[in-house]
């Protein structure tokens, strides 16, 4: 089972950013295609679709910071996979860090490929166990 992933862009990029994001999410789903199923891009404040797994930003821009109430709204994990080598870029740290601080919303930011792949194996089989999963456990003394 693949995690469903939502690429989300902001409104305010202009006509370069635009072309990057779709460069950006290319790389992505060739780098991360066997983890993830990536769903059609929304822009932030759009609606988000309930059956994704995980936000997923192939870029983050200044505009961020402007969006804070749309960002606030979020309800899903977020994964910021920025780079050319489908990991984080250095300088979104900033942004990063405001999302998870000011904001308090559960973002990832790998820095290898592998430990990208392995959120987004573990959001996978977060989704699974909601479904099909049952725990049985045994006290050592009840």
């Amino acid at each position: 089972m693949k995690a469903k992933l939502l690429p989300v862009r902001f409104k305010e990029a202009n006509e370069r950013e635009c072309k990057e994001f779709d460069a950006q999410l290319e790389i992505l789903k060739n780098t991360y295609g066997e983890e993830a199923e990536f769903l059609e891009p929304c822009y932030l404040g759009d609606d988000i679709i309930s059956c994704a797994d995980a936000i997923v930003f192939p870029q983050l821009i200044g505009a961020a910071f402007k969006n804070k109430d749309e960002l606030k709204k979020i309800n899903l994990p977020i994964i910021v996979l920025t780079s050319a080598f489908s990991t984080v870029e250095m300088w979104d740290w900033e942004i990063v860090a405001y999302m998870r601080e000011e904001l308090s919303l559960s973002v990832f930011s790998p820095y290898n490929i592998e430990l990208g792949k392995v959120i987004i194996r573990a959001l996978s089989a977060k989704n699974l166990m909601k479904k099909n999963v049952k725990f049985l456990m045994f006290q050592d003394s009840p």
